[in-house]
């Protein structure tokens, strides 16, 4: 199925602009894009092409930041748990998908960022006890798995981590490489990278570029407390899309 090229166009501004927020923030890319995207692109050939301009972007952004990546956090506190909840996730898909506990989760999402916000003008944060840290790593995964869209409870139990805004998004963008390395692979291999998913990559790259920079540039602007309150408003819009 050809698409048309106004749209590709005004896609690729969507991109810049989603693609911006994830430079700046390590998160929010796919959520944003695939939300405004869905209205002039079938899923079936958006989500292939942005989930490999994604393995891009973010195994750019791992590989600048290596140093910065707390690999005990990475491999110890967070990978096994969301690994385990995927798995369980796509097992229990025929039982537990469904748009009642999306539109669940999209509230809850929506409550806990907007919490966040106002601590970081009124209190200080205390962190979030281990084990549930834990709980939400593997809800999380249970979520990816069901509905690829596992990332808020990622964000909201990795915010509560002790990294710095560099550390946080290296973090972060770790996590997607790996698990957009795997859902690329996926595709090839069940054939649903087609000539076309390739092409509306290719008019969709430049907007990742220019994102990139743009976002590179906020990043280092953006102060502490400025970055969280972006990565928590940024949060608070991903839940309102999943309603």
């Amino acid at each position: 199925m050809d698409f048309v090229l106004s749209d590709a166009l005004f896609m690729a501004g969507i991109v810049f602009f989603s693609y911006t927020a994830q430079s700046i923030s390590g998160f929010g890319s796919t959520v944003i894009a695939v939300t405004l995207g869905a209205h002039f692109f079938p899923l079936h050939l958006l989500i292939p092409s942005l989930v490999f301009l994604d393995l891009l972007l973010n195994g750019y952004l791992t590989a600048r930041y290596a140093g910065h990546i707390r690999q005990r956090i990475l491999w110890v506190r967070i990978i096994p748990f969301m690994a385990a909840g995927v798995a369980a996730g796509l097992l229990l898909f025929d039982i537990l998908a469904g748009t009642v506990l999306k539109k669940i989760l999209g509230l809850f999402v929506m409550v806990i960022s907007a919490r966040e916000v106002v601590s970081l003008y009124t209190s200080s944060q205390k962190p979030v006890h281990p084990v549930v840290q834990k709980l939400f790593f593997t809800l999380a995964g249970v979520i990816h798995g069901l509905y690829a869209s596992g990332g808020p409870l990622v964000v909201y139990a990795a915010s509560r981590l002790p990294l710095d805004k560099t550390g946080f998004r290296a973090v972060l963008t770790a996590v997607w490489s790996i698990l957009s390395a795997l859902m690329t692979l996926y595709f090839i291999l069940n054939s649903q990278w087609t000539a076309e998913t390739a092409r509306l990559t290719l008019i969709l790259f430049p907007g990742v570029a220019a994102g990139l920079i743009a976002g590179e540039i906020l990043h280092k602007i953006l102060t502490e407390r400025h970055f969280r309150f972006f990565v928590y408003i940024v949060l608070f819009a991903a839940g309102a899309s999943l309603l």
